[in-house]
């Protein structure tokens, strides 16, 4: 457990010593990584497989064992996984940082630094990795749930996820470009449009600005109390609460939604666009969120919006290689699907099971009317109330979502729950049981971190209380489309090289290129083994969709 090796190569600058052929080191290291009998720990393991594979060492995914990043954060979620803060935490021992080695400007590279210098820094790492796997095993096999979680579902996803990363995805270059200019077009005009509004030009982005000119120059009354001498923000919330009022602030905040769209995806997606293969590799994190979602990074592909126009124009950037159709397929409302099965509520299991339109049902159960009477006003207030319910909201919140008055909606909300019983109750339940341990449960019993729901700060434990209202059903949604993946990757393993490739995984949609010829199969068997991922009380419906492009397979 004390000893560790530092093989260096490619280390360069003035008076490097000798160092091994990488050659060498590939003949020698990996037949010895690839034995058999041999079980591989790491810490963000998928990381270094892809710096292994991009230098043509490949190491056999069978021996990858266990990953101590994503082995905290499946006994806390809630924790920082990082290898500093758990040397920290779990060791009460204070690793070398990286800046140490490369300097505070992180300007050097690290094959600059001297070799001694790397060798202490990754020597550490090395025991601190081995170090943290005891300690935290031992925590792991104590419970024999959680040694399921961790071997039957976490590991195996990290190795889909690898596959998933060295595919990439295919994106149109030119189509970007398209998208771009037509963004930017739009953004001028919404400028004017500003500027006209406020009757001068001015720094858009600027807070500071845009403060001065909305409450001091137009004197728009500012809509929260303010202590004297505080600065004037211009949140989205602010503005949003302006909004009926001045028109102006809808601009502003269609102005920075454009901006970021612009900034985020289709200017930064053109300049990470690999020039060979034409795809951009993001990396899918395991360890990111709470509830255990994934998120994704270098780009994050999680945050195109679905339901926008313009979110809908930059997925139409993702496109098919020749030979391919893009297959997209998601689970239909899986988090509704999942609050039935946990709270065991008799009215909402039996829409789902009769294959109401879950809204349009709650509507009519809620109103006491037939269901093809529902109006699609009375659908939509419906509608706002099923999710909204979900993340903990006050008939205050439901109000202001639907344009109710505050008496209507707090009408609504009781008979809601007078008709629905089981919800209540079940909410209740999941607030008390974070109380009591600071976590919740998944489905699969994975377990939720939520540390402030007992915090002092009223502000900061009422936020926990909503989060944690919903992280059973986020959870759940989470690990069941994990389950899929898995499961989908068998079967893709099992097929030709290259005839399924996984994509992207957004949430509760997944994304697939399948050779045309193999289209109708794939699609059929994508949505079978996604539908069957879990056993529920109520159907896991998914929708599955083929075309050219993202936009259109959605």
């Amino acid at each position: 457990e004390g000893e560790a090796f530092y093989i260096p190569i490619n280390h360069c600058y003035i008076n490097v010593g000798a160092q091994l052929d990488p050659e060498i080191i590939k003949e020698l290291l990996i037949p010895a990584l690839n034995r058999k009998d041999l079980k591989i720990i790491g810490h963000n393991i998928k990381f270094d497989l892809e710096v292994m594979h991009y230098q043509g060492m490949e190491l056999n995914l069978g021996n990858i064992y266990a990953d101590t990043m994503i082995l905290a954060h499946l006994l806390d979620s809630s924790a920082a996984v990082n290898m500093d803060d758990l040397a920290k935490t779990v060791l009460s021992y204070k690793t070398i940082s990286y800046e140490e080695v490369v300097g505070d400007k992180k300007k050097v590279l690290i094959s600059q630094c001297p070799i001694e210098k790397v060798l202490d820094y990754a020597a550490e790492d090395a025991i601190v990795t081995f170090r943290l796997y005891k300690e935290l095993s031992q925590k792991l096999f104590l419970s024999q749930k959680d040694t399921e979680l961790f071997f039957d579902m976490e590991m195996p996803l990290l190795k889909v996820l690898y596959k998933m990363e060295l595919n990439g995805v295919y994106v149109d270059k030119n189509e970007l470009e398209k998208q771009n200019v037509v963004l930017k077009e739009e953004l001028v005009k919404i400028q004017s449009q500003i500027y006209a509004s406020c009757d001068c030009e001015f720094n858009i982005s600027s807070p500071k600005q845009l403060s001065e000119v909305l409450f001091t120059k137009m004197q728009i009354p500012y809509p929260k109390k303010v202590k004297a001498g505080a600065k004037l923000s211009t949140s989205e919330e602010i503005l949003e609460a302006i909004a009926p009022n001045y028109d102006v602030a809808n601009l502003i905040l269609r102005y920075r939604e454009l901006s970021k769209l612009i900034s985020t995806y289709t200017e930064k997606l053109q300049t990470i666009i690999d020039g060979t293969t034409n795809r951009i590799y993001s990396s899918f994190n395991q360890a990111g969120t709470v509830t255990g979602r994934l998120s994704s990074s270098d780009p994050n592909l999680q945050n195109i919006p679905a339901r926008t126009p313009e979110g809908k124009s930059i997925r139409k950037a993702f496109v098919a290689p020749s030979g391919y159709t893009l297959v997209a397929a998601d689970y239909s409302q899986i988090e509704l699907r999942i609050i039935a099965h946990m709270s065991e509520d008799p009215t909402l299991i039996k829409a789902f099971n009769e294959g109401y339109d879950i809204h349009k049902a709650t509507a009519a159960e809620v109103l006491q009317i037939p269901l093809d009477s529902v109006t699609s006003e009375q659908r939509s207030h419906a509608k706002a109330t099923n999710f909204g319910l979900m993340y903990g909201m006050s008939s205050f919140g439901l109000a202001k979502q639907t344009h109710m008055s505050q008496s209507e909606a707090k009408v609504y909300m009781e008979r809601y729950f007078a008709r629905y019983p089981k919800l209540n109750s079940f909410m209740e339940e999941i607030k008390q049981f974070a109380k009591t341990n600071e976590f919740v449960k998944a489905v699969d019993g994975r377990k939720i971190g939520t540390p402030n729901v007992n915090s002092s700060n009223a502000l900061m434990s009422k936020a926990a209380l909503r989060a944690a209202i919903n992280a059973p059903m986020q959870g759940s949604a989470a690990d069941i489309i994990k389950i899929a993946m898995i499961r989908v990757n068998e079967w893709i393993d099992s097929l030709p090289e290259n005839t399924v490739r996984m994509t992207v995984q957004v949430h509760d949609e997944l994304l697939f290129e399948v050779k045309n010829e193999f289209l109708d199969t794939a699609i059929s068997q994508i949505e079978k083994i996604m539908s069957e991922a879990y056993k529920l009380k109520v159907p896991l419906i998914v929708g599955v969709g083929a075309s050219s492009n993202w936009a259109d397979a959605h």
